[in-house]
């Protein structure tokens, strides 16, 4: 460039000496303004630049005195100028980016010139880059940054020196005297403090570790993982009680002054059960776990008891799998027992677990008057809210009330107090059960070929359908038990004197091989019916099947009797020698002094005892009639299949019932076209009959029967027993124990669900998230 160039080239161009902003204030919007405008305005006196320069300026005023050359665009991102102008707060990684790659010009870099006021020309030297690697070049304003002062100027103790810092060396005066300049600045505190922030700042974003906000963060992440494991381990050990049924208190209290004295002594005793459990997770090596209790608060609650549980519980199927569930939603408290105070509790829990009553197609319970009352009871409620759910009275409670009305016969009556009476004289007394033991394992006999049974099991008072158990083990323990008795007779026991006689007659034994014969054709589908996973369709199937069984029976009475019932009483009363004759009570009331006994049971007991059973478990178990369930019955395919099955018939059936349900029920009847030939594929492979419904709506596609699909769920959700709900109470009892009787409604129903539904997993983490969000702990849990 020449001297003319430079000299008209001056500082006119690139610098201002008033204090208008050629900027606004907002640091993304800028002037554009044409370099003659700036000439022709704000230049006045281009040689007395220097004086009107101020010695101290801030940083908040450099848009002020600075004129925005931006020769590079390119460059903003390492142009530290760039980066200030914006008066926004800087990233560490931004900052990181500066110090260590700031924007360097390379040798064809042209650097403006600046003229003194007697026509000398100055321009920025490369070589003072490489003597200072602390400065920065910015292309902004084309000049030079103190990166560390810039970055850091804030923590800065001394700013009266603003060159470097504030603005950059770019005028002549500072360019001139360049050298004094940047002596000044090494030898500030501000620059050193500064640099001393840039180097730490430096080692500590490339080593992160090595910051005081990381010591004190890892310190506090230990802490929190120290206090989260100690958490857990508390909540898995109240997890594996809940899951065992073990009282978390034991048969005393235990403070926090004892446990600390024998927390190190696993063999010391303790009176709470929860306690023990915590001492033996510290024995296998729970070193957190220990130091917390030598240290830390225990607590407990209690509450109020005596209370009336209702029981609640859901059936549905799975969408995913296909399987049915019955699955246990809790306890309900109720201090009423009427129909509507049951139903209000109900359909309260039911919105309380967000379930929708349009999609309540059933309910069932065990029969009670409250439950079953067509005008005050339970269901009738229900039905005004949810018209879909139609009563069904569980099955299992009907069958049971079919063999109690089945006792009407003496014979029956009498031989079941007998064997009540003889098992209670065992149970009651330890001595006689072991002389009853004694007499089965006597290696002298040939008991044990008999059976393996070497106790008698009680008869049950509520369901009739398990005394069988209790009735066959007393026929095969017939002949001990006879034995027993008499060797007790013979050792002066009077109640053994009393029991032997009635044990040893004919008409005991004859009597107890009929009950225990037929109720044995009982408990199959008694057993079944108590399945969580059974349908009406096949619970109808084993019903008729029964049914059928005892019309086989009748029909071939003389036979099956004398060949099966009578032919086991004849070898027991051999052993026993008991000759097989009529009662003489009867020969005397009747006149009769010959009778054939074979005749006599089979004719006044076994038949009549066949007979009222078959006609009351018939009548009992009518909830397989009903319309809804004999409709969707048709639809399982030992039923479509059958002959008597008409196509359009049960289409018609299907859509006048179902009609407002059925996902697509203009293809209804196609579907049953279809799946009616389905169904006959599907019979003639092995085990195609009776299917269990889950199997069945596996095989039957949503896709191609969508209608059929939804049929048979609707039919699978239906409920059959409750006996779900019967199990539950008898967890009640295990849980609510005497001892546990003033436990509060949510411990009790958080406990049921936990020992009841065992396959389902409890995470304990996510019940420490539940346990620290719930309110503010003393602990730091990091949430």
């Amino acid at each position: 460039m020449s001297a003319d160039k430079r000299k008209h080239g001056s500082l006119d161009s690139f610098v201002t000496i008033t204090k208008k902003a050629l900027m606004t204030h907002s640091s993304s919007e800028q002037v554009e303004l044409d370099s003659s405008e700036i000439v022709s305005i704000e230049v006045t006196h281009p040689a007395d630049t220097e004086a009107e320069e101020p010695e101290n300026n801030s940083s908040s005023n450099l848009n002020q005195n600075l004129v925005i050359i931006d020769s590079h665009p390119d460059t903003h991102q390492n142009d530290i100028g760039f980066h200030l102008s914006l008066h926004t707060s800087i990233t560490d990684e931004t900052k990181y980016e500066l110090l260590t790659k700031p924007f360097r010009p390379d040798k064809k870099y042209t650097f403006p010139n600046q003229e003194g006021k007697n026509g000398t020309i100055r321009r920025f030297m490369p070589t003072w880059l490489v003597q200072h690697s602390f400065l920065s070049y910015s292309p902004y304003y084309e000049g030079a940054f103190c990166s560390a002062c810039s970055l850091f100027s804030s923590l800065a103790s001394n700013q009266s020196t603003s060159i470097f810092i504030s603005y950059p060396c770019s005028r002549f005066h500072h360019l001139k005297h360049f050298t004094t300049h940047i002596k000044i600045h090494l030898n500030s505190e501000s620059h050193k403090l500064a640099t001393t922030r840039a180097t730490s700042f430096i080692r500590t974003f490339e080593n992160p570790s090595s910051g005081i906000d990381y010591q004190l963060d890892r310190n506090r992440i230990e802490m929190i993982e120290k206090n989260k494991s100690i958490l857990l381990s508390i909540i898995k050990v109240v997890i594996a009680c809940a899951r065992q049924n073990i009282a978390l208190r034991g048969h005393r209290g235990e403070d926090i002054t004892s446990i600390r004295e024998h927390i190190d002594a696993i063999g010391m005793p303790s009176g709470s059960n929860y306690i023990s459990l915590l001492k033996q997770r510290i024995d296998a090596g729970d070193q957190l776990l220990q130091s917390h209790l030598a240290k830390g608060p225990l607590d407990g609650t209690t509450d109020s008891s005596n209370i009336e549980q209702l029981c609640l519980l859901i059936r549905y199927v799975d969408s995913h799998t296909n399987e049915i569930h019955e699955d246990f939603l809790g306890f309900v408290p109720t201090t009423s027992s009427t129909g509507e105070a049951i139903a209000e509790h109900i359909l309260s829990c039911l919105k309380r677990f967000k379930l929708s009553l349009a999609n309540c197609i059933g309910q069932a319970y065990d029969g009670a008057p409250c439950m079953s009352g067509i005008f005050k009871g339970c269901q009738a409620f229900i039905k005004r809210f949810c018209p879909d759910a139609e009563y069904m009275h569980c099955s299992s409670h009907a069958l049971n009330l079919a063999l109690i009305d089945s006792t009407s016969s003496s014979f029956i009556r009498n031989t079941f107090g007998i064997i009540k009476s003889v098992i209670n004289f065992f149970s009651d007394s330890p001595k006689r059960t072991n002389a009853l033991k004694y007499e089965i394992e006597r290696p002298d006999n040939d008991y044990l070929i008999l059976t393996k049974k070497k106790r008698l099991v009680s008869l049950c008072e509520t369901r009739w359908v398990e005394r069988n158990v209790a009735i066959e083990t007393f026929l095969e323990l017939y002949i001990p038990i006879s034995n027993t008795l008499d060797v007790l007779r013979i050792e002066g026991d009077s109640s053994s004197q009393q029991l032997y006689h009635p044990v040893n007659s004919f008409e005991t034994i004859v009597c107890t091989c009929i009950t225990s014969f037929l109720l044995s054709e009982i408990t199959p589908l008694s057993r079944l019916l108590q399945t969580s996973t059974i349908d009406f369709g096949v619970a109808h199937q084993h019903v008729l099947s029964l049914l059928k069984t005892f019309d086989i029976r009748q029909t071939n009475a003389s036979d099956y009797f004398k060949n099966i019932v009578f032919e086991q009483a004849i070898e027991v009363a051999k052993e026993l020698f008991v000759q097989p004759e009529v009662p003489r009570s009867y020969q005397r009331r009747n006149g009769q002094s010959i009778l054939d006994p074979e005749e006599f049971y089979r004719d006044h007991v076994f038949l009549p005892f066949l007979i009222e059973l078959k006609a009351n478990v018939d009548k009992r178990l009518s909830v397989f009639s009903h319309t809804r369930i004999q409709l969707l019955t048709q639809v399982r395919p030992e039923c479509i299949t059958a002959a008597a099955c008409s196509t359009t018939e049960l289409y018609k059936k299907l859509k006048q019932e179902f009609s407002e349900r059925l996902p697509q029920p203009l293809q209804l009847f196609g579907e049953v076209e279809r799946w009616k030939i389905e169904c006959i594929d599907l019979m003639k492979k092995p085990n195609g009959y009776n299917l269990w419904m889950s199997d069945l709506l596996t095989k039957c596609n949503p896709v191609f029967y969508p209608n059929i699909h939804f049929l048979l769920v609707f039919l699978a959700t239906l409920p059959v027993t409750t006996s779900s709900a019967e199990r539950a109470f008898s967890s009640l009892k295990r849980i609510k124990t005497y001892c546990r009787s003033t436990m509060v409604e949510d411990r009790l129903n958080g406990l049921a669900v936990a020992f009841i539904h065992k396959n389902v997993e409890i995470n304990p983490h996510k019940i420490l998230d539940l346990f620290v969000q719930r309110n503010q702990r003393r602990f730091d849990f990091g949430l």
